[in-house]
């Protein structure tokens, strides 16, 4: 049974020049949650929904957290959810990156022992600049005019 279901597909794309099988292909994976992922390893995350080996994946729908060895994802923060992040380096040499999550009143900070500090902060400020920057791009586009601040 599944050879003749493969064997329909086969034929219904038999014409698709290489070019627009590329073209599926790529539409096809970029549903996939971790599309496009740049990954950090992480030895210790302060959060109590992550444990043992865990790996850190950051794209354009922000920051998550992995299981190492199975991919499976133990948590994730939208950037819209990101106040900040700031770097720490122990007596010991350990180094660590905070992530202050959720807004300037109420928050919670999780903290990940790794040694990719600064290219993880980087990484998170150069995805919030640009989702700033097409917000602004596509509510100028609606003609939306933003009052940032008013001179009394």
């Amino acid at each position: 049974m599944w050879v003749k279901l493969i064997q329909e597909h086969f034929d219904s794309v038999r014409d698709v020049s290489p070019v627009e099988a590329r073209g599926h292909f790529v539409d096809f994976i970029q549903q996939w949650p971790l599309y496009g992922s740049r990954f950090f390893p992480v030895k210790t995350v302060s959060d109590q929904r992550v444990r043992g080996d865990t790996l850190l994946a950051i794209n354009k729908q922000g920051v998550h957290l992995l299981k190492t060895a199975t991919r499976e994802m133990l948590t994730s923060y939208p950037f819209s959810e990101i106040v900040s992040t700031r770097r720490l380096k122990a007596q010991s040499g350990r180094q660590y990156l905070d992530l202050k999550c959720g807004n300037l009143m109420v928050h919670r900070v999780t903290r990940l022992e790794t040694l990719y500090g600064r290219d993880i902060s980087l990484l998170i400020t150069l995805y919030v600049e640009c989702q700033l920057k097409e917000r602004q791009r596509q509510e100028e586009a609606a003609g939306v005019v933003r009052v940032d601040a008013i001179d009394i």
